[in-house]
């Protein structure tokens, strides 16, 4: 096993300088930032982000983004907080890091998850149940796993209709199987985010076949799909990656129509967790 250990040390950065590279960072919603901004915020219980410092000597959020836009939110931006600064990393491996973070926030969401399905959650159990009937699994064990707990939430309480819909969370992990069967990265939280919310936005006007059908074709495939979104997002810098992939999914949809083309892909924010 290659060890990789980087140099870091810790500091007190003011909050409002800290910076956010979003090619690989993620927005934080409306309704996650009101369900953590008030009063009662502890600033004992944020912990200490981990940024990078870059040549320029600016300093950029690997993890902690949510602390450092909560301290904004609450008029805390001239404070000083203390942080892990990391010291000559690319911005490749700023992402990878950011990632190596999430899968361990990832992991104890999946854990959660799976406690709720044993405890009976009805939300829990029944995206469970599509799941599997799919043929696919929670987690990253078993077999054609999503390790995002929160892109099945999305998926099934689409923001823009009412309550649960189990048929768009089945619907949606037909469209990507058919289109690329085992491919991982069909699987990602973004693609089956964008795919469900695209099918609820346009609720029986995209058959799920002629969806499948668009995306099989893609060039490069699932991976190359998220690549180009992630392209879109340093044209677009207020997107976030869901939405930029539901605009190339629109894109797609509409190539070589005349008729009844879809309108241009409205960013849409997820208010229900």
């Amino acid at each position: 096993m290659n060890a990789i250990l980087y140099e870091t040390d810790t500091l007190q950065l003011v909050v409002s300088e800290l910076r956010a590279d979003m090619s690989y960072q993620r927005e934080h919603t409306e309704a996650w930032l009101a369900a953590r901004v008030g009063d009662n915020l502890d600033l004992n219980l944020l912990g200490m982000p981990r940024v990078s410092q870059r040549q320029d000597g600016t300093y950029w959020v690997i993890d902690g983004w949510g602390r450092r836009t909560l301290m904004m939110l609450s008029g805390l931006g001239d404070e000083k907080i203390t942080c892990i600064v990391y010291h000559g990393l690319t911005v490749a491996e700023e992402a990878r890091l950011f990632l190596n973070f999430q899968d361990a926030v990832s992991h104890l969401k999946t854990g959660k998850f799976r406690a709720q399905v044993a405890a009976g959650d009805r939300d829990a159990v029944s995206i469970d149940s599509v799941v599997h009937s799919r043929g696919m699994s929670v987690g990253k064990d078993g077999p054609m796993p999503i390790g995002s707990v929160d892109a099945l939430y999305r998926v099934y309480y689409p923001p823009t209709l009412k309550g649960a819909r189990p048929d768009i969370l089945a619907h949606t992990l037909d469209v990507v199987k058919d289109a690329w069967g085992s491919d991982r990265h069909a699987r990602h939280g973004a693609i089956l985010t964008a795919v469900g919310w695209v099918l609820a936005v346009h609720d029986g006007k995209v058959k799920k076949e002629d969806l499948s059908r668009k995306l099989a074709g893609y060039t490069g495939g699932a991976d190359r799909l998220l690549a180009d979104s992630r392209f879109l997002i340093q044209q677009e810098a207020k997107t976030t990656l869901p939405n930029a992939v539901a605009t190339k999914l629109i894109h797609l949809i509409n190539k070589g129509k005349r008729t009844n083309k879809l309108p241009e892909w409205r960013r849409l924010q997820y208010t229900k967790r």
